[in-house]
């Protein structure tokens, strides 16, 4: 099968695919590029389309089993959001009608989804996101041009799938429409690191995209100085765009007096994320609202026991009561329940290795071969 697929993607994890390097960045993901690389390794041919907000005009990739096409993409936010991305709508439409594939997965309901609706090729749709919380907590005008997409894209054709429960169940509610729930998949073979235990000093570890309030971040460095109370070697390490070194985090955590003991290590390369995690004893992720959180998933595979949100969206589905849920509005709860976890090493143990029993229903080849199945019904 030639599967067009649509959407970000870490071109990093894909060079292997590729005839010769790869000199643009596009538009990163690491989670659509595992699907990629399972799909090519199934013996399908994969051409992926996304964008790139450092090109002028099209760029295209070769190998024997995957082909790549970056379509420009305006940077400033603001003008996309006002035209409803139609520059980039166009693009990835031409790319996608010059690719001559059998079928579409198109990823989020936004431009790549409008795109591929645009076209009669057969399609399906993974619904990432809930643009209307997501938009609640950013309340960000950009936000709301994005949950108009998602409006115009779930009344649009195609079958449409979502990571977790807790979003096809809202799709379904509120299109009327019937969503397959394939959860995001995760190279469980390359994630195979065992957990070590206490290290010196004890490392908590965060990761995100961006410093906002859906983020939640500045919960964790408010629980901090609480935590260094009562343990004065411990370090929170905070990684991801946002959270380098005089980024918004970091500006953040100084006017607000919040820096000591934390440590901001920015974005990071996909081959880094797995030794990143390795060096840290727990993982903790103070986001309000997560529609799957790959990272979550990551942190558990390698065996890191886990402090989420409660009522964070889909966190309790994903972590199937193998992570320790708590207010994450309440800086104070925060800071107890990673003082008890350092201080716990049984608790850390029993969690580490009942959270890699838990996340093996992500195993990418799993995953890979429901949307196969999807992709196999939509041509019929």
């Amino acid at each position: 099968m030639r599967i067009g697929f649509c959407g970000p993607a870490s071109l990093a994890m894909l060079e292997q695919f590729i005839d010769g390097p790869i000199r643009h960045r596009g538009y990163p993901f690491t989670g659509t590029a595992d699907l990629i690389a399972q799909y090519i390794q199934m013996g399908h041919f994969v051409h992926l389309v996304s964008t790139d907000t450092a090109i002028t005009s099209p760029v295209e990739y070769m190998g024997q089993h995957l082909r790549v096409t970056l379509v420009p993409s305006r940077a400033r936010a603001r003008a996309r959001a006002l035209d409803f991305f139609r520059k980039e709508r166009e693009g990835i439409r031409h790319a996608i009608l010059a690719a001559k594939v059998d079928v579409i997965h198109a990823h989020w309901t936004y431009e790549f989804a409008l795109a591929a609706q645009s076209t009669s090729l057969p399609l399906v749709i993974t619904v990432h996101d809930w643009a209307p919380t997501v938009a609640r907590h950013n309340k960000n005008l950009y936000w709301y041009f994005r949950w108009c997409m998602q409006i115009m894209c779930c009344t649009g054709r195609g079958i449409f799938t979502a990571p977790t429960g807790h979003i096809a169940q809202r799709v379904e509610r509120v299109f009327r429409r019937p969503c397959n729930v394939v959860p995001n998949g995760l190279n469980l073979s390359e994630w195979n690191d065992s957990y070590k235990g206490m290290l010196s000093p004890p490392k908590v570890g965060m990761l995100n995209v961006g410093f906002s309030s859906l983020k939640n971040v500045s919960a964790a460095l408010e629980a901090w100085p609480e935590v260094r109370d009562r343990i004065p070697d411990a370090r929170l390490v905070l990684a991801g765009p946002g959270y380098e070194m005089g980024g918004a985090a970091h500006g953040w955590a100084i006017d607000h007096n919040l820096t000591d003991g934390v440590a901001f290590d920015g974005a990071l390369e996909a081959s880094a994320r797995l030794p990143w995690l390795t060096d840290k004893q727990v993982f903790l992720h103070t986001s309000r609202h997560e529609s799957f959180s790959l990272a979550i998933v990551e942190a558990m595979a390698v065996g890191l026991p886990v402090i989420a949100g409660e009522r964070a969206g889909a966190v309790p589905e994903i972590t199937q009561g193998e992570a320790r849920l708590v207010d994450v509005s309440d800086p104070s709860e925060v800071a107890n329940s990673v003082i008890d976890l350092l201080n716990d090493s049984a608790a850390r143990l029993e969690m580490s290795l009942r959270g890699k029993q838990a996340i093996q229903r992500f195993d990418i080849g799993v995953v890979a071969s429901e949307y196969i199945r999807l992709l196999e019904v939509s041509l019929q």
